[in-house]
Protein backbone atom coordinates (compact mmCIF):
# COMPACT_ATOMS: atom_id res chain seq x y z
CA UNK A 1 0.00 0.00 0.00
CA UNK A 2 1.22 3.50 -1.23
CA UNK A 3 0.45 6.78 0.33
CA UNK A 4 -1.70 7.81 -2.48
CA UNK A 5 -3.46 4.65 -1.66
CA UNK A 6 -4.12 5.54 2.22
CA UNK A 7 -4.50 9.88 1.02
CA UNK A 8 -7.36 8.52 -1.45
CA UNK A 9 -9.22 7.03 0.87
CA UNK A 10 -10.20 10.37 1.90
CA UNK A 11 -9.73 10.07 5.86
CA UNK A 12 -7.54 11.11 8.37
CA UNK A 13 -4.52 8.26 9.43
CA UNK A 14 -2.88 8.03 11.91
CA UNK A 15 0.64 6.14 11.85
CA UNK A 16 1.58 4.73 14.52
CA UNK A 17 5.48 3.36 14.25
CA UNK A 18 7.27 1.14 15.72
CA UNK A 19 10.31 -1.04 16.00
CA UNK A 20 8.92 -4.42 16.01
CA UNK A 21 5.63 -6.75 17.02
CA UNK A 22 8.20 -9.30 18.54
CA UNK A 23 9.17 -6.85 21.35
CA UNK A 24 6.63 -6.08 24.49
CA UNK A 25 6.77 -2.26 23.55
CA UNK A 26 5.54 -2.64 19.74
CA UNK A 27 2.76 -5.29 21.00
CA UNK A 28 1.33 -2.66 23.87
CA UNK A 29 1.53 0.11 21.01
CA UNK A 30 0.06 -1.68 18.20
CA UNK A 31 -2.81 -3.52 20.74
CA UNK A 32 -3.59 0.12 22.46
CA UNK A 33 -3.81 1.80 19.27
CA UNK A 34 -5.98 -0.89 17.78
CA UNK A 35 -8.86 -0.82 20.89
CA UNK A 36 -8.29 3.26 20.75
CA UNK A 37 -9.04 3.47 16.95
CA UNK A 38 -12.06 1.00 17.02
CA UNK A 39 -14.82 3.19 17.62
CA UNK A 40 -13.50 5.03 14.75
CA UNK A 41 -12.49 2.56 11.92
CA UNK A 42 -15.26 3.70 9.92
CA UNK A 43 -13.66 7.15 10.10
CA UNK A 44 -9.81 6.64 10.43
CA UNK A 45 -6.98 5.00 8.77
CA UNK A 46 -5.53 3.23 11.04
CA UNK A 47 -1.64 1.50 9.66
CA UNK A 48 0.98 0.32 11.95
CA UNK A 49 4.57 0.58 10.29
CA UNK A 50 7.42 -1.61 11.99
CA UNK A 51 10.87 -3.01 11.10
CA UNK A 52 9.63 -6.74 10.74
CA UNK A 53 9.45 -8.13 7.48
CA UNK A 54 5.92 -8.29 6.12
CA UNK A 55 4.93 -11.85 7.13
CA UNK A 56 5.64 -11.45 10.57
CA UNK A 57 3.42 -8.31 10.86
CA UNK A 58 0.56 -10.35 9.03
CA UNK A 59 1.57 -13.19 11.59
CA UNK A 60 0.87 -11.02 14.59
CA UNK A 61 -1.87 -9.05 13.38
CA UNK A 62 -3.74 -12.75 12.63
CA UNK A 63 -2.84 -13.93 16.50
CA UNK A 64 -3.71 -10.73 17.95
CA UNK A 65 -6.64 -10.30 15.86
CA UNK A 66 -6.08 -6.42 15.32
CA UNK A 67 -8.68 -5.33 13.30
CA UNK A 68 -8.34 -1.67 12.47
CA UNK A 69 -4.42 -1.15 12.01
CA UNK A 70 -3.05 -2.32 8.62
CA UNK A 71 0.59 -3.40 9.28
CA UNK A 72 3.12 -2.14 6.66
CA UNK A 73 6.78 -3.28 6.76
CA UNK A 74 9.44 -0.44 6.35
CA UNK A 75 12.33 -3.20 6.02
CA UNK A 76 13.51 -3.22 2.95
CA UNK A 77 14.63 0.39 2.38
CA UNK A 78 13.53 2.23 5.64
CA UNK A 79 11.99 4.70 3.02
CA UNK A 80 9.36 5.29 5.30
CA UNK A 81 11.65 6.01 8.43
CA UNK A 82 14.04 8.11 6.50
CA UNK A 83 11.35 10.43 4.71
CA UNK A 84 9.68 10.86 8.45
CA UNK A 85 13.02 11.54 9.95
CA UNK A 86 12.33 8.07 12.92
CA UNK A 87 15.46 5.56 11.01
CA UNK A 88 17.52 5.00 14.09
CA UNK A 89 20.51 4.87 12.33
CA UNK A 90 23.09 2.72 14.70
CA UNK A 91 20.06 -0.40 14.37
CA UNK A 92 18.62 0.67 10.98
CA UNK A 93 15.38 0.36 12.95
CA UNK A 94 12.51 2.66 13.42
CA UNK A 95 11.95 4.36 16.40
CA UNK A 96 8.23 4.55 18.23
CA UNK A 97 6.45 7.37 17.13
CA UNK A 98 2.96 8.06 16.17
CA UNK A 99 1.54 10.81 13.42
CA UNK A 100 -1.80 11.73 12.49
CA UNK A 101 -2.14 13.00 9.21
CA UNK A 102 -5.30 14.92 7.52
CA UNK A 103 -7.43 14.19 4.84
CA UNK A 104 -5.14 16.61 2.54
CA UNK A 105 -2.15 15.10 3.92
CA UNK A 106 -0.55 17.46 6.43
CA UNK A 107 0.51 16.11 9.52
CA UNK A 108 -1.34 17.81 12.56
CA UNK A 109 0.63 15.94 15.37
CA UNK A 110 3.84 13.88 15.57
CA UNK A 111 5.36 12.36 18.27
CA UNK A 112 9.04 10.65 18.74
CA UNK A 113 9.25 8.83 21.84
CA UNK A 114 12.24 10.11 23.27
CA UNK A 115 12.86 6.40 25.04
CA UNK A 116 12.20 2.90 23.62
CA UNK A 117 10.74 1.95 26.52
CA UNK A 118 7.88 4.71 27.03
CA UNK A 119 4.93 5.08 26.32
CA UNK A 120 3.85 7.55 23.13
CA UNK A 121 1.12 10.02 24.29
CA UNK A 122 -2.23 8.23 23.36
CA UNK A 123 -4.28 10.85 24.62
CA UNK A 124 -3.19 13.52 22.75
CA UNK A 125 -2.67 11.89 19.40
CA UNK A 126 -6.41 10.74 19.77
CA UNK A 127 -7.51 14.18 20.96
CA UNK A 128 -6.24 15.54 17.00
CA UNK A 129 -7.47 12.37 15.63
CA UNK A 130 -10.88 13.21 17.17
CA UNK A 131 -10.77 17.13 16.05
CA UNK A 132 -9.78 16.16 12.92
CA UNK A 133 -13.39 14.26 12.36
CA UNK A 134 -15.42 17.44 13.63
CA UNK A 135 -17.65 18.18 10.75
CA UNK A 136 -15.75 20.97 9.00
CA UNK A 137 -18.09 23.74 8.94
CA UNK A 138 -18.10 23.34 12.51
CA UNK A 139 -14.73 23.90 13.28
CA UNK A 140 -13.01 27.30 13.51
CA UNK A 141 -9.80 28.32 13.80
CA UNK A 142 -9.73 28.12 17.47
CA UNK A 143 -10.91 24.20 17.56
CA UNK A 144 -8.04 23.67 14.71
CA UNK A 145 -5.93 20.43 16.20
CA UNK A 146 -2.87 21.49 17.80
CA UNK A 147 0.27 20.81 15.89
CA UNK A 148 2.27 18.94 18.76
CA UNK A 149 5.72 18.03 18.64
CA UNK A 150 8.34 15.88 20.58
CA UNK A 151 11.19 14.63 19.05
CA UNK A 152 14.73 13.74 20.44
CA UNK A 153 17.73 14.10 18.46
CA UNK A 154 19.31 11.02 18.80
CA UNK A 155 16.16 8.95 17.52
CA UNK A 156 15.28 11.33 14.53
CA UNK A 157 17.87 11.50 11.29
CA UNK A 158 15.77 15.01 10.63
CA UNK A 159 13.53 17.46 11.48
CA UNK A 160 10.12 16.85 10.22
CA UNK A 161 7.44 19.62 11.61
CA UNK A 162 4.18 19.36 12.20
CA UNK A 163 1.99 21.31 9.54
CA UNK A 164 4.18 20.10 6.23
CA UNK A 165 2.56 18.08 3.80
CA UNK A 166 3.28 14.49 3.70
CA UNK A 167 4.60 13.69 0.03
Amino acid sequence: MKKNDLLALGKPILLSVITSVDTPFGRVQSRTFDKLLRPFRKFVTGVLISSDLPFTLNRFNEIEQIKVLTGLSDYFDQSFGRAFGVVVEEALVLARAVFVIDTAGVVQYEEVVPEITNEPDYAAAMAVLEALLLPHKRRTARQRPPAARKRTASQATKKTPAGRRWR
